[in-house]
């Protein structure tokens, strides 16, 4: 089923499969959509501390990351279990991805 709408001065033409038809007939074939959409993981606060395996290392490494880490001014903990980058903050995700050279497609403008 296609409907589509012609936005007129004079009033609005509704179509359903390319039959003319109201607006009440229209609204009930096409209900509108709630936009409750969650928002993006990552810019709101409940997601701090964020897990990160993208950012994970082996956790044989963790020590010798740690230390790399703290050459370049950031303190990262890391999932002893798994080696998941635990962070704790936009700021550090910001300063990990650039010392290990990522490139955070869903970061926002402050990222």
């Amino acid at each position: 089923m296609k409907g589509k709408v012609i936005y007129r001065s004079r009033g609005n033409v509704y179509f359903v499969d390319d039959k003319e038809v109201t607006k009440e007939v229209f609204d009930k074939t096409f209900p509108p959509k709630p936009l409750d959409l969650p928002p993006l993981p990552g810019h709101t606060p409940s997601c701090w501390p964020m897990r990160s395996d993208a950012l994970a290392v082996h956790p044989d490494q963790i020590p010798e990351v740690m230390e790399r880490n703290k050459r370049h001014g950031v303190h990262v903990e890391y999932d002893p279990k798994t080696g998941e980058a635990i962070l704790a903050d936009r700021g550090q995700r910001r300063d990990l991805n650039r010392i290990e050279g990522f490139h955070d497609r869903r970061g926002g403008y402050g990222d």
